[in-house]
């Protein structure tokens, strides 16, 4: 079929509606009146608030959140790479205070009445704001860095924008390399710790699962947990370095069950099982990633866990007995101190009062491992004394009497007949 051509108007020209405008994106002009409007205050954040929000109706802030946080916190429009392109800056901004908490907070202030309070679809541009900031630190003077880093702290503190923004500082391999990470987060964690406390750093950090990755703040060269907890230390941040080797603990705890659960899911006898399970706490305990009673314990647990038991209660007792008899070389090697034995015995106490059927065989479970050398009877006669629980203390400690009174009765003829081979020998 033909095609026939549309019909035109030769010489008309149609006018563009007013809505389907679009302005050329300028951001440098943006920052440059920003700048002005700012300089033109008397210098006081309450004014700088006025104005800034008078302003929000004439300026875009929506379409030019970028430079409006590069002149509030830089004093000027950023380049890539950090440069501060904008000339003159602006008089009143994050860089330009004194950096000291108090001197910064107002900043804090001001950001928070403007992106939480009046345009709060600021908030998420803030964010992505810091991350690129952040990103920059090579390129600020060290009072602008340590600005920056009081204002992250409070930020964050103040819930202003996510912990997460500090992902900067690990996945930028410059600074880091450079010790900038480093230097930056100490003013941070100091910053924040007076702040916040301890407690809402450590919540803070887990919900980002950041709380591993504090050793990734410390150059490649040097990173370790004695290079990071010797920085921290001296810097007055005990606190910190306490929260990442309970984290580093957590961590170890969780991949040594690991371990044990696998040797123990394995189709072999008892004994090969229990010295694999050995070895794997070894080499822990080696490293020093757990104490003794950390390894104790998990054994413990995951021994217990794999106890396949009947629903006769006395066919159970024995096969409890068994169960723990095979493994008792597994615990051997992590209790030759008082401390970790101790830590057994209250664990088992624990165990037993939660558990009907085992606590009418405590006192069996306590002198198997009484015969197999994994616990003395100093530490039966400590737990005895003084280190039990309160849980089933009566029931417990009239099961643990009689072995008790044996022990004592032992320990008193073995110290008679001590004095008497030195009476002879005299």
């Amino acid at each position: 079929m033909a095609t026939k051509d549309r019909p035109t108007l030769a010489g008309e020209k149609f006018k563009t509606r007013k809505r389907d405008e679009r302005t050329k994106f300028d951001p440098t002009s943006f920052a440059e009146q920003l700048i002005t409007g700012i300089n033109e205050t008397d210098g006081s954040i309450e004014e700088i608030a006025k104005y800034l929000d008078q302003a929000g109706s004439l300026l875009d802030y929506r379409r030019y959140a970028e430079p409006l946080f590069d002149v509030l916190i830089a004093g000027g429009f950023l380049a890539p790479g950090g440069k501060i392109m904008s000339v003159p800056r602006a008089e009143v901004c994050v860089f330009a205070c004194e950096p000291m908490v108090e001197a910064v907070r107002v900043h804090v202030q001001l950001l928070t009445k403007l992106a939480l309070q009046r345009y709060k679809y600021l908030q998420k541009p803030l964010m992505e704001e810091m991350l690129k900031i952040l990103k920059f630190l090579k390129a600020f003077t060290d009072d602008e860095r340590r600005a920056l880093a009081i204002f992250t702290a409070l930020c964050i503190s103040e819930s202003l924008f996510p912990v997460s923004v500090i992902a900067s500082l690990l996945t930028t391999e410059s600074i880091v390399k450079e010790g900038l990470s480093l230097s930056f987060s100490t003013v941070m964690f100091q910053t924040w710790i007076k702040e916040k406390g301890i407690g809402h750093i450590s919540s803070s950090l887990r919900k980002k699962a950041l709380d591993s990755r504090l050793l990734e703040l410390l150059p490649s060269t040097r990173r370790s947990a004695i290079h990071f907890d010797d920085h921290f230390t001296k810097e007055g941040l005990e606190d910190l370095v306490k929260f990442r080797r309970n984290q580093e603990c957590s961590a170890s705890r969780k991949r040594l069950q690991e371990e044990i659960n696998e040797v123990l899911a394995r189709d072999e006898d008892i004994k090969s099982m229990a010295d694999d399970i050995a070895k794997c706490g070894q080499e822990y305990q080696q490293n020093k990633l757990l104490t003794d009673s950390d390894i104790t314990v998990m054994l413990w647990n995951c021994v217990m866990d794999a106890a396949e038991l009947s629903y006769n209660e006395d066919v159970a007792k024995e096969q409890v007995l068994k169960h723990l008899k095979g493994f008792c070389p597994s615990f051997l090697p992590f209790c030759e101190q008082g401390t970790p034995q101790l830590t057994l015995l209250v664990k088992m106490q624990d165990y037993c009062y939660d558990n009907a059927l085992m606590t009418k065989i405590f006192y069996k479970i306590v002198y198997l491992f009484y015969n197999k050398d994994v616990i003395t009877e100093q530490a039966i006669l400590k737990w005895y004394t003084d280190a039990h629980l309160a849980k089933g203390k009566a029931v417990f400690l009239r099961q643990m009497k009689p072995i008790v009174d044996w022990l004592e009765t032992a320990e008193q003829e073995s110290v008679s007949e001590a004095k008497d081979s030195q009476m002879d020998t005299t």
